[in-house]
């Protein structure tokens, strides 16, 4: 068995916040141990894997936890790497790292994939790397390929229970084959173009749904002339859309007057890879469509976090909720399963913030709790033919 990895990023602050004199909201006690200032939380802080702090960039964040998971699930582990955090926390920038017209992605899915390929340059004689790819956004609860072709990434996707097993599969998603680190550029840019993206309040540009980026290694070995063995692992990247408030907004910036009032904030209705050219004032089926996005977004964070806190309490036999929304569905294995699990919180530096924080930081300790019973992938003994029609049925389905 082993626990869910729970790090935790304290991003820096924005030159808005610094311009309006926003206080800082957090002590960080060392690398494990971060506290909220002003008497808020509880009095002996909280303790993770690992507490990042504002100065700390994505190398850093990457190598010092998320590397040696990559590399471990080389050798046939399923693994899981989350964002979570509030809107503007930054999730997508710790996955993705810069994504605009430098399309410098910095982030956690391409280092990863960095070593992944690494790993293939390096590989010996007697083996052979297959490597696939797959983009999946979760949109008011339906699901989408981002790596769909011109035209049909509109398409609702269906989800289907592979009988007997109780894991989810999506039909008909998009999976293409992979040799270099520039098409996975190639493929992260085609699908972040898809990617459904906003302007709210809270943040300039605000993803509007869940997103699953996921890699699948198969290793195809060889000792002697016929025994064989293939391990096969998937990677899969899961940058949570942020916890919302509903139509309400604090009346200045610097939020030193608490009441509020309904929103009027400039914002551009949503949007394919980005924002429009301009702001303007909500209208009607703005706000409509807004509400109606926050709303799913709450409803399937609500369900992951009822069957992360039934999870963490590990009662053998109790009923687990993962059929209440695609989004559980698909990371039913992340929680209580046989995928090996990092989960990365994300929080804002500041004191006006710290009690949404909070709740995060609430999140990522029922995560702590949360066991899985790790698994390798390996299927072994088997003949030169067997194997040649394994790796020929796979190419054949990608």
């Amino acid at each position: 068995m082993e626990h869910v990895k729970v790090p935790l990023r304290v991003r820096p602050m924005s030159e808005k916040e610094t311009r309006q004199g926003s206080e800082g909201g957090w002590r960080l006690n060392g690398t494990q141990s971060i506290e909220a200032l002003g008497g808020r939380g509880p009095g002996k802080g909280f303790s993770f894997d690992h507490v990042f702090g504002e100065e700390i960039g994505n190398s850093e964040l990457y190598g010092t936890l998320c590397k040696a998971t990559v590399l471990r699930a080389l050798e046939g582990f399923d693994t899981t790497i989350f964002a979570y955090g509030q809107t503007g926390a930054g999730k997508t920038f710790s996955m993705l790292g810069s994504s605009g017209e430098e399309e410098n992605f910095s982030g956690v899915i391409f280092q990863a994939m960095s070593d992944v390929f690494s790993r293939v340059a390096g590989r010996g004689e007697d083996e052979q790397f297959v490597v696939s790819c797959s983009y999946l956004e979760i949109y008011n609860e339906e699901i989408f390929d981002l790596l769909a072709k011109p035209g049909a990434v509109g398409e609702k996707l269906q989800l289907f229970e592979e009988p007997g097993l109780g894991r989810f599969r999506v039909r008909g998603q998009t999976k293409i084959r992979v040799e270099s680190l520039e098409e996975v550029r190639k493929i992260l840019r085609y699908g972040e173009n898809n990617r459904r993206y906003a302007e709210t309040y809270f943040n300039f540009k605000s993803s509007r749904s869940h997103t699953i980026f996921a890699a699948n290694v198969q290793l195809v070995r060889q000792s002697g002339e016929e025994a064989t063995h293939i391990r096969e692992s998937t990677l899969s990247f899961v940058d949570l859309a942020g916890n919302e408030r509903l139509l309400y907004e604090y009346r200045n910036d610097n939020r030193s007057d608490r009441s509020i009032e309904p929103r009027r904030a400039g914002s551009v209705s949503v949007e394919r890879g980005g924002l429009g050219s301009s702001s303007h004032f909500y209208n009607d089926a703005e706000r409509s469509e807004r509400t109606n996005e926050s709303k799913n977004i709450n409803r399937s964070l609500f369900y992951l976090t009822q069957v992360m806190h039934l999870c963490s309490k590990g009662a053998k036999g109790s009923h687990i909720p993962f059929r209440n929304s695609p989004l559980t569905k698909l990371l039913r294995s992340s929680f209580g399963g046989s995928s090996r699990t990092l989960l990365l919180l994300c929080i804002s530096p500041c004191l006006h913030d710290v009690e949404v924080s909070l709740s995060t930081l609430r999140f990522g300790t029922c995560a702590k709790k949360i066991e899985n019973k790790v698994q390798q992938n390996i299927i072994s003994s088997l003949s030169q033919a067997a194997l040649q029609a394994v790796v020929d049925s796979y190419e054949k389905k990608l």
